[in-house]
């Protein structure tokens, strides 16, 4: 799953031009910018393979902040925060509790950081009376989100070990009929000879 949201990672290059096309923005600072993240997390999966989910999630969080700075401007901007909680929600099918936690520090500290050093690229607003109540609004429904999802990535995790041991319980028990099969087989041939 994770090698497949990286391929797919690379979907968000057209996407940013897109949006920052429609914006009026720079279409080819949007290319560079998703292309980078793309190439992130495709090298991050590369050179440590027990990573990829992380920098799947990573990648993808990246592409949604690409994609919310090339609406910068235009009265849709702030509805691209959407799509932050929908790629939080979608790290859940990498099943790894790090990707997760990973993509929400990334959520956290760019909005922290960009609400006071860049807000045109978070935000349509560029006051900060308005934009930090606003991230500490985004900050809560992220954290809630989270804990949502560390929840049911857990009760996931608990349910594949019960499966594993159940699974290795029946082919214990099946092992052990089949012994006693033989032993009975092998008694039975013992008695017809006596």
């Amino acid at each position: 799953t994770a090698r497949i949201m990286m391929w797919m990672s690379w979907i968000g290059v057209p996407m940013a031009m897109g949006f920052a096309w429609w914006a009026g923005n720079s279409v080819l600072a949007a290319a560079v910018a998703a292309a980078l993240f793309a190439a992130l997390g495709a090298l991050g999966g590369k050179l440590s393979p027990g990573l990829a989910p992380v920098a799947a999630a990573l990648s993808w969080v990246g592409q949604t902040a690409v994609w919310n700075a090339a609406m910068a401007g235009h009265p849709w901007q702030i509805d691209m925060h959407m799509i932050y909680f929908a790629v939080l929600a979608a790290t859940m099918l990498l099943n790894d509790l790090r990707a997760t936690l990973a993509a929400t520090v990334m959520i956290a500290l760019h909005h922290l950081t960009l609400t006071f050093a860049m807000p045109v690229l978070v935000y349509p607003s560029l006051t900060l009376a308005e934009n930090l109540p606003r991230t500490i609004l985004h900050a809560l429904v992220v954290v809630f989100e989270t804990a949502a999802l560390t929840l049911a990535i857990l009760t996931r995790h608990k349910m594949d070990a019960r499966d594993h041991a159940q699974a290795a319980e029946l082919a214990s028990s099946m092992q052990a009929a089949e012994a006693a099969r033989a032993g009975a087989e092998t008694a039975l041939a013992d008695a017809e000879i006596a």
